[in-house]
Formats: C-alpha cells, sequence, structure tokens
C-alpha cells in the first residue's frame, strides 16, 4: 500500500459483513483501496479520505443490512470526519450535518442501522438516519473528555462507550 498510495501506510481496515471476498483499506495520506478476492488485487478507489489518529488510525465500519454500504471516519479538523460509501467505495459522499470539527475514532450501529454512534474527541454522538443529522448525547452528566471507544451489546440493545481514565 506504501508504493501505490504515495507514501501512506494503513491506517484502517474493514471487511464485508456480506461477502468475506470484500475487503476495503485506508492509507494514512487518506487513500482508499478495496478488493473483492480476499487481498489478492487491490483497487485504488479515492484519495482524499480523513487522515486517522497518530496512535489508533482511521476507522472503517461496514453495514450489517446493506452490502454497498460503508462509513469511513477520521479526523475532521481541516475535512469532514465521517464519510458514507453507498457503492461498495467506489463513492463517497460527507456526513457532517450537526457534527462539530473533532476526531472521529469509532463509529457502531444500532440493529436496523436507523441510529449510528460515533466515539469521538468532542464527546459521544448519534447520527440519526432518518433526519440525516449528527446530535451529541452526553447530556449534563457524562464526562466531558474524549470518548475512544464505542460498542453495541446487540443482547442488551444498548450502547456502551469508553473514556480514558473515566471507563465506561
Amino acid at each position: 500500500f506504501k508504493s501505490f498510495s504515495g507514501g501512506g501506510s494503513v491506517s484502517a481496515i474493514g471487511f464485508s459483513k456480506f461477502d468475506n471476498d470484500n475487503w476495503f483499506v485506508g492509507t494514512t495520506n487518506g487513500r482508499f483501496f478495496r478488493s473483492i478476492d480476499a487481498g489478492q488485487n487491490w483497487e485504488q478507489t479515492i484519495n482524499f479520505l480523513p487522515e486517522g489518529h497518530y496512535l489508533y488510525g482511521a476507522y472503517i465500519h461496514t453495514s450489517k443490512t446493506d452490502a454497498n454500504t460503508l462509513y469511513y471516519m477520521g479526523s475532521g479538523y481541516d475535512n469532514p470526519a465521517v464519510y458514507k460509501s453507498t457503492d461498495g467505495g467506489e463513492t463517497f459522499e460527507e456526513m457532517v450535518d450537526g457534527l462539530p470539527s473533532t476526531l472521529v475514532f469509532k463509529i457502531v450501529s444500532n440493529a436496523d442501522e436507523s441510529l449510528l454512534f460515533a466515539a469521538t474527541e468532542a464527546g459521544p454522538y448519534v447520527f440519526v438516519m432518518e433526519t440525516q443529522q449528527w446530535h451529541p448525547i452526553a447530556g449534563t452528566c457524562a464526562p466531558n473528555q474524549t470518548y475512544w471507544s464505542v460498542e453495541y451489546v446487540e443482547s442488551l440493545n444498548k450502547i456502551r462507550y469508553g473514556t480514558y481514565g473515566r471507563g465506561i
């Protein structure tokens, strides 16, 4: 990837939940690659996606409900932090309405993907598919700090966030 991306290193890896042969890679310099044969051959599709955090990289979230949908996230200080592709990584569109300029570490979805939950440097956020908008969800009692991780616990239908030094 370093030679084909103009010097970038692998920063994010994702795999289709529908087809084990569909792999996705983002590099540290904003290039995006996809493979339809389990990594034997790669095609570069985009070269403008956000960089990731220097320790954690960027992140790719693949859809549970649509084989062609995936999300790419990283640093949003000089550009949008989150992008969505509905054609398997061929093209991407920004997802910025309501999200501040921040670094997005990870996104997860609820079971039907009507909501996306983001762990960011600016706190916890939710994207509502129906309105196509991000909303802060920290309220007045959650710690005001970086939210490094997020997970969906399907058996409980709960979202869990992790912060550095404050736990879950």
